[in-house]
């Protein structure tokens, strides 16, 4: 990871910030995705960094071609496919952590399956959004502010609640198959479930 950070940390940065994504985020899908290889094609075609499909280009509305390749170009295109699912999206919450969880696991399997079973109440985390919020979380903890589980916010941004007739605040319940918190990983910690059924 450190090599991949020192080649492109700079670009994550540079684009998180101009589409207003947290960059430990955009690092975890390329970590996930490729971990930080320009070159890599998927058996079904996506390429780069960030594994642009076809399907993903059109719906952005560019060319599939070798510029894909081109690693600032396709970090670009990522952080833009990241936006394009939130736009449209149907499962959005008012907790940006379990929206972070529904976008991951449609950068994956594409917005509209992960959108009608969020909407039916069918979604369960897939595995792919435990991988990126293992990678998110090993990030947040090695560069920047400690860690949470990527489906929770920290216990200072929790909204509370007085509970009827006892007047003692108590945190909002849990959203339904996610764990607490998930304590600081000490050391490299490999690729795994951050998230339960």
């Amino acid at each position: 990871m450190e090599r991949g950070r020192e080649k492109y940390g700079r670009y994550i940065k540079e684009i998180a910030n101009k589409y207003e994504i947290d960059p430990f985020y955009l690092e975890a899908i390329i970590a996930t995705e490729t971990m930080y290889n320009k070159n890599a094609t998927s058996h079904k075609g996506a390429r780069g960094l960030t594994q642009i499909t076809k399907i993903a280009a059109e719906e952005l509305g560019i060319p599939y071609n070798q510029k894909l390749y081109d690693p600032k170009y396709n970090i670009e295109q990522g952080a833009r496919y990241i936006k394009f699912i939130d736009s449209v999206h149907e499962g959005k919450t008012d907790d940006p952590f379990l929206n972070r969880e529904y976008n991951a696991a449609s950068y994956n399997s594409g917005p509209y399956g992960i959108g009608k079973r969020i909407k039916e109440g069918t979604y369960t985390t897939t595995g792919y959004a435990r991988k990126v919020a293992n990678y998110y979380n090993i990030l947040k903890s090695e560069f920047g502010e400690p860690v949470y589980n990527m489906a929770m916010p920290p216990p200072s941004q929790e909204k509370v609640a007085p509970s009827r007739g006892t007047g003692v605040l108590t945190p909002p319940p849990m959203p339904p198959g996610i764990n607490a918190p998930i304590q600081q990983p000490v050391g490299r910690v490999s690729p795994g479930p951050f998230w339960g059924r």
